[in-house]
């Protein structure tokens, strides 16, 4: 054990790794696994086929850059690992709501549309998905995620990357839309963030409509499945990156020369952050085959589908105390008033909060996040948005 101490905390985690033995969960997948590599590299190399001769190596490395590679047996060990030494260390509960929702037919695929507010949202979503017995499913993930030492992780867990600093570059985008269609039409599950990108103040951005038309276009060559949409969200007490998203702005970019630095002190400030309760919530669910009532194509889906998850999306969040505080210090208004204002409108329960307001108040106001939170006016701004989203 002496050793051990003396060895570094990722390299304990490295020599764990042999000791790691997939379960009977996991073997079960392994020929799901080597089916979805054999189709996933037919898939490229046959688009890249079709690509006109100037763009084919653009597109292959496109294609290579974008595709996952998940792993279910690399899934399985760095779940557990993600779980003891990233997750529980920085959150005090981790509440689920609705697994029943997550119940599958052999002709379903599950497509989890989310409200994206972390980079957490993730490792959060993806453990209780397995903890549900749900195939490890293809993520939408941006590229600044997965630019980082975690990036192979990501990957081997199913991370699609998309660079979104290529949204005007029309092949790109196009090898986007084709690979997450593959995906679903080749029967996966998938989750999928519409608003590309992270809130970065607290209310819910423009659902876009680029990945929405990949599951479109995956029903229009496969309607003989059922297609499953689950409207989700995972919120936040604190939100483990608040300080860089109201520091960034709203686009998400830092200038200047002293961007490296920064990034790393936020590296540190975001994995020693304590975040309090999380809430990982899936909706009910609808079908969008239910939907389909305009031509098979589907493009006049795409402003019934956006509608219908704009209202069911909101529903989806859980508003977290700490938000109500911000809200009742920004508004000037009693805690009481902005609980019963609240009450009907959005989900709000807790066991003594319509019974006892000001003792669940009293009792927030201690934690750490929470006062650090009432110092700076912008994260009191970013967290009353959250409740002013939802009236």
């Amino acid at each position: 054990m002496n050793i051990l101490k003396k060895i570094p905390f990722y390299g304990r985690i490295l020599l764990l790794f042999p000791v790691l033995v997939a379960d009977s969960k996991i073997k079960g997948l392994k020929d799901r696994c080597r089916e979805l590599e054999k189709d996933r590299l037919s898939f490229l190399e046959q688009i890249v086929s079709e690509v006109e001769e100037p763009f084919k190596d653009q597109a292959g490395e496109y294609l290579r850059g974008i595709a996952d590679r998940l792993d279910p047996i690399f899934y399985r060990r760095w779940k557990g690992a993600v779980t003891r030494y990233y997750i529980k260390p920085h959150f005090e509960n981790i509440f689920v709501e609705g697994t029943e929702n997550l119940s599958q037919r052999e002709d379903e695929i599950l497509v989890i549309v989310s409200r994206h507010f972390s980079l957490d949202d993730f490792m959060i979503q993806g453990t209780t998905l397995y903890n549900n017995n749900i195939e490890p499913p293809v993520f939408s993930a941006g590229a600044n995620l997965l630019g980082t030492v975690l990036r192979d992780v990501l990957k081997g867990w199913g991370a699609a990357s998309i660079e979104r600093d290529k949204k005007r570059d029309r092949l790109y985008l196009e090898m986007v839309k084709l690979y997450f269609t593959h995906a679903l039409a080749s029967g996966r599950n998938a989750v999928i963030y519409p608003e590309e990108g992270r809130s970065r103040n607290g209310k819910m951005r423009p659902l876009k409509s680029g990945l929405l038309n990949s599951v479109i276009d995956a029903f229009s060559v496969s309607s003989n499945k059922r297609y499953k949409i689950i409207p989700a969200a995972v919120s936040y007490e604190r939100i483990r990156e608040d300080s860089v998203m109201i520091r960034t702005g709203t686009s998400g970019k830092r200038k200047g020369i002293i961007r490296r630095a920064l990034d790393l002190y936020d590296l540190h400030k975001y994995l020693g952050a304590e975040c309090g309760n999380a809430y990982v919530r899936f909706g009910e669910p609808f079908y969008l085959n239910d939907l389909a009532v305009a031509e098979k194509d589907g493009r006049a889906l795409l402003p019934i589908l956006r509608k219908e998850l704009q209202e069911r999306l909101k529903k989806a969040v859980k508003i977290p105390i700490s938000a109500m505080i911000a809200y009742s210090k920004r508004e000037g208004i009693d805690f009481r008033t902005v609980v019963r204002t609240l009450d009907g409108k959005a989900d709000i329960d807790h066991p003594l909060l319509r019974i006892r307001p000001g003792y669940i108040q009293s009792q927030y106001l201690k934690k750490p996040y929470v006062k650090r939170m009432l110092k700076d006016e912008r994260l009191i701004n970013f967290y009353a948005n959250l409740v002013e989203d939802v009236l």
